[in-house]
């Protein structure tokens, strides 16, 4: 994780019109550091509004910030976006390590994604 957040920081110095979703990994950085501001603030960065993870991960953030009813209805319109949404899965399907993936699930279950 350490090394994936250096390498998008400095693809992102090397050049400053990088794609909006390299901003999710330091945003993934950030949330397992228990920096929600800073996660957030990255993930609003994306630029991915009709892509319906990205609302879940918004409502996750939110989640672990304690906002809840944000949380709520980012969740919703994850949900409005994609109905079958299985959030756990999708992450688990990337093989992401058991800890890291519990760490997500947290601010999920605050926003009522499963």
């Amino acid at each position: 994780l350490d090394e994936g957040y250096e390498l998008a920081k400095k693809a992102m110095l090397l050049d400053p019109h990088t794609p909006g979703w390299y901003h999710s990994t330091t945003s993934a950085y950030h949330y397992l550091h228990a920096r929600y501001e800073e996660a957030l603030a990255d993930l609003l960065q994306t630029n991915t509004p009709n892509f319906p993870y990205y609302h879940a991960l918004l409502a996750m953030i939110y989640g672990r910030m304690g906002r809840v009813e944000a949380a709520k209805a980012a969740a919703a319109e994850a949900l409005r976006l994609k109905p079958d949404m299985q959030f756990e899965q999708h992450f688990r399907d990337y093989n992401f390590p058991p800890a890291q993936l519990e760490e997500y699930m947290k601010g999920a279950r605050v926003a009522g994604l499963r």
